[in-house]
């Protein structure tokens, strides 16, 4: 931790407006659960100033002041999860920045996501389309590339709602995190098969590149389909989200996607994994490592995403709220864990 702190104090000459604008940021923040855009694109820019430090060194100080809680874990749907497990689980992720989970949802959860997402229509991603068209995804004739549901359309289900307060996922996020989680975002979408190179389109993270909405996070991917490498398996490269794994001239460029000879020819293909499962496989990662989704090319791929961090300071918020009668799994991770849902829950 000393030669970590030692590096950040090293750039200050140059970060200081940059840790001021963070700083000054921190009031409004506090009030309003909102962050000013100058703070949190200062938090970026120390990102890829510090090599990440800046962003560990935060997170050190909320974990401090907000200390892990405990779920009832023998109400999990994953069924008898130990302490073991999630040690396992939260050691793997920390030393290569994923882990794909030894338990998987139970098919009857799959089918409740499942059934909402062939009957309920998302928004299209990509032209000719306008951001306000909307369709019901048909594997046999998709109209884009990309369906994206609405945020409160998707947590309005029930098995959306199931997993989101289910005590097993819940505890590897508290685990890594080091703290109380705070479920931060959520999302679902289909990828259809790709036609051309022209589906590699951003929007659809089918390009390598970090994020950096929090300080600190975990997202957990489900794949709703049979994902194998050709049906857009997540792809990662290995223990990037570590302090100082990512190269100054990578780094240089700011918050943009990366391509992949660039990435091979800083790492090796032997660092990128791809990571693949059946439906109902469940995927731990930090996506603050190099990572994207390959563009599917012999099926379709439906995938759910959760994300929790350790404090909301950072990027937009999603409009959304956790329905007053939703199940109750959820109402009861609710009461162990206030700080956890507070913000979608008001």
């Amino acid at each position: 931790m000393l030669r970590e702190i030692a590096i950040v104090l090293a750039t200050l000459p140059k970060t200081y407006r940059q840790w001021h604008r963070l700083f000054a940021g921190r009031r409004p923040y506090l009030e309003t659960d909102e962050t000013p855009s100058s703070a949190y694109h200062a938090m970026i820019d120390l990102y890829c100033r510090t090599g990440g430090r800046s962003n560990d060194l935060l997170h050190r100080f909320i974990r401090k002041k907000h200390p892990p809680v405990e779920f009832a874990k023998e109400l999990s749907a994953f069924g008898a999860v130990s302490d073991g497990h999630i040690s396992a689980i939260t050691a793997k992720i920390n030393r290569d920045g994923y882990c794909i989970s030894p338990f998987v949802v139970p098919d009857k959860i799959v089918s409740m996501v499942m059934d909402f997402a062939t009957s309920t229509p998302a928004r299209l991603t990509a032209p000719p389309h306008e951001k306000s068209s909307y369709s019901v995804y048909s594997a046999e004739n998709p109209l884009s590339p990309g369906y994206v549901f609405d945020h409160q359309d998707i947590v309005l289900n029930q098995g959306v709602q199931e997993l989101l307060g289910d005590p097993f996922l819940l505890r590897v996020a508290g685990a890594y995190l080091g703290c109380a989680p705070v479920f931060d975002a959520l999302a679902l979408s289909w990828s259809a098969l790709a036609k051309s190179d022209d589906c590699l389109s951003s929007a659809l993270a089918q390009q390598f590149h970090f994020d950096m909405d929090r300080i600190k996070w975990l997202k957990i991917l489900i794949y709703l389909t049979d994902v194998d490498k050709d049906s857009g398996p997540h792809c990662y490269v290995s223990g990037t989200h570590k302090a100082g794994s990512q190269p100054k001239a990578l780094l240089e460029r700011g918050y943009q996607r990366i391509s992949d000879a660039d990435i091979v020819a800083h790492y090796g293909k032997q660092r990128i994994v791809e990571l693949t499962g059946r439906r109902g496989t469940v995927i731990f990662v930090d996506t603050r490592g190099y990572h994207k989704g390959k563009p599917p090319i012999s099926d379709h791929r439906l995938l759910l995403i959760f994300s929790f961090s350790s404090s909301l300071f950072g990027g937009a918020l999603q409009s959304l709220t956790i329905p007053e009668d939703c199940c109750e799994t959820l109402k009861r991770a609710m009461r162990a864990s206030p700080r956890t849902f507070r913000y979608y829950a008001r």
